[in-house]
């Protein structure tokens, strides 16, 4: 977790703007993303996301984009989108005009590598979001991630939803899935997993709309007991 430091002058209006639950037309309009990869290294202090699942507004499926060549076989067998992650990313920007839904700094890291800019517009961190409008405040003896939110929201997690299990997947697919031959080879356990990681990752979209709402729905009732 990225620690921000208290500034003075105009940013903490900025940082409440950030960290204001969104409207229901800003969900409506807004585009909810969530990237798959590698975390950055002693030898490599970024590295680009393997793929993304993305959706726009709060209804409908995810979609899936493969970004890593180690990903190519899978990606042409199953019929998904394979591009360069920077094309994709400034595309979508460039077309995109409501907010941006995220689950934390890294994707909006990625924004800003593939668009070569600091300011990302409309970008909205829903762990601060929920963090910030959590009831009673967040219980500051407890790790932040989007799992702890879920379940404290009473959303059911999927079965083999694993945090932190998502880069051990992708390394198993990984030694089946750079081409197409290889990956007629794959067995059936290899499948399960790339799978497994689409789940994972098309979980993580979908519940962010699910955890505004159900903030929104606390604020609201917080709100009309002190009427």
């Amino acid at each position: 977790m990225t620690e921000h430091k208290k500034n003075s002058g105009s940013k903490p209006k900025r940082n409440r703007a950030i960290r204001r639950l969104p409207t229901s037309n800003q969900m409506e309009r807004g585009l909810f993303i969530d990237f798959e990869g590698y975390m950055p290294n002693a030898k490599q202090n970024y590295r680009p996301p393997a793929l993304a699942g993305f959706r726009i507004g709060i209804e409908g499926p995810v979609k899936h984009v493969v970004f890593s060549n180690g990903f190519f076989g899978v990606a042409k067998a199953t019929g998904l989108e394979f591009k360069s992650w920077k094309e994709f990313l400034k595309e979508l920007y460039r077309n995109h005009r409501g907010p941006i839904f995220a689950f934390g700094p890294l994707e909006q890291t990625h924004f800003r590598m593939a668009l070569g800019r600091k300011k990302i517009r409309g970008y909205m961190n829903v762990k601060l979001i929920v963090e910030k409008n959590f009831p009673g405040g967040w219980p500051k003896h407890e790790v932040i991630h989007l799992k702890s939110f879920a379940q404290k929201a009473g959303i059911v997690m999927p079965q083999n939803y694993g945090r932190k299990k998502v880069t051990e997947k992708l390394n198993l697919v990984k030694a089946y899935s750079t081409s197409l031959k290889k990956w007629n080879t794959a067995p059936q356990n290899i499948r399960d997993e790339w799978q497994a990681v689409l789940d994972h990752n098309a979980f993580d979209v979908a519940v962010m709309s699910d955890l505004l709402n159900w903030a929104k729905e606390k604020s609201r009732a917080k709100k009309q007991s002190t009427e």
